[in-house]
């Protein structure tokens, strides 16, 4: 073998090697984060469900996704099913939240919440 090919097999190793640790270092930080979103979704779930009762669980998708669409990724125009009905992001949002934290619950069936306010996005 000449020193030409032994110095190009050298480097071809010397990349693949490296190739090989930065595959694994980015598996490593990947299952990481994912652990780390399961983990947080999962506690916010938890104490969502702990402060707002079951209302809360049921709608915690919606409430999620219009959190992450109007402050995560801007995209107000779009919307989310509700009662039949479908509204725009932002003020689903803005209602799913005035809801949570006044702590008012829907009285089943009523469309009303406990202090007698309708129960409408809009």
């Amino acid at each position: 073998m000449t020193p030409a090919i032994r110095q190009a097999i050298h480097e071809h190793v010397l990349l693949a090697s490296l190739e090989l640790r930065l595959r694994e270092a980015l598996r490593y930080v990947l299952l990481t984060a994912a652990l780390w979103a399961e983990m947080t979704l999962c506690l916010v779930w938890h104490w969502t469900g702990h402060y707002g009762g079951s209302a809360a669980h049921r709608y915690f998708i919606r409430w999620f996704l219009a959190w992450f669409l109007t402050q995560k990724i801007p995209l107000t125009f779009a919307s989310l099913p509700y009662r039949g009905g479908r509204y725009t992001i932002t003020s689903m949002y803005a209602f799913l939240n005035y809801k949570y934290y006044l702590g008012a619950r829907s009285v089943h069936g009523t469309g009303t919440t406990q202090r007698g306010e309708r129960c409408s996005p809009d």
